[in-house]
C-alpha cells in the first residue's frame, strides 16, 4: 500500500496468514463462552436478540491450509480449510463471516472469496461479498459498510419479544 504521507514507509505485508487456525480458535472459543453469555440468570438477558458476526481483516489469502478452498482437511473433517470452518460457524451456529482484505488485489477463485460465500456475506445471501479496501480512507468506509449491513440484517431480525430496539 502506498504511503499517505511523503515521510511514511508503505505498508507491507508479511509472515503467513493461518486464517482457518485463527477461525477454528473462534469457532471454539465462541463455543465455550456462548452458553455463559445464554444463561437467563448471569448471561446476557438480550442475547438470543443479537446477531453474531466475525469479521476478518487481513492482508492476504490463507497460508497455512495445504489445499484448495473445496478441500476437506488431511483428517477429512476440513478442520483447517476457512472455508468449512466458516460454514459451520454460519449454519450450525448463525454467525456470518465478513471479510475485508486491506491491500489485496482482486482474487477470485481464492479462500477469501469461498469463505464470504460459505459464511453467509457474499452476494447470493444479500451480503456484501469480499471487500477490497486500496487506501485508509476506503478502510474507513468499508468499516462502516460492514456495521451498516449488520445493523440493518439486525434490525429486520429481531423479535418481537426482545423488548428493545437494536
Amino acid at each position: 500500500l502506498a504511503p499517505e504521507f511523503a515521510d511514511s514507509p508503505p505498508l507491507m505485508p508479511s509472515g503467513g496468514t493461518p486464517l482457518g487456525n485463527a477461525m477454528r480458535d473462534f469457532e471454539s472459543w465462541y463455543d465455550d463462552w456462548v452458553w455463559g453469555a445464554a444463561d437467563p440468570d448471569h448471561g446476557d438477558p438480550f442475547f438470543g436478540c443479537r446477531s453474531v458476526n466475525l469479521l476478518l481483516l487481513v492482508d492476504g489469502d490463507e497460508t497455512a491450509f495445504d489445499g484448495e478452498p473445496g478441500d476437506p482437511g488431511p483428517d477429512g473433517d476440513g478442520d483447517s480449510n476457512p472455508c468449512t470452518i466458516a460454514e459451520r460457524l454460519f449454519e450450525v451456529s448463525g454467525i456470518r463471516t465478513y471479510v475485508i482484505g486491506f491491500g489485496v488485489q482482486s482474487l477470485p477463485e481464492s479462500f477469501l472469496t469461498c469463505i464470504v460465500e460459505a459464511g453467509g456475506t457474499g452476494f447470493e445471501d444479500g451480503g456484501p461479498g469480499l471487500l477490497l479496501p486500496q487506501s485508509s480512507a476506503e478502510l474507513s468506509e468499508t468499516l462502516s459498510l460492514v456495521v451498516a449491513e449488520i445493523e440493518a440484517r439486525q434490525a429486520k431480525a429481531v423479535p418481537n419479544n426482545c423488548g428493545w430496539t437494536p
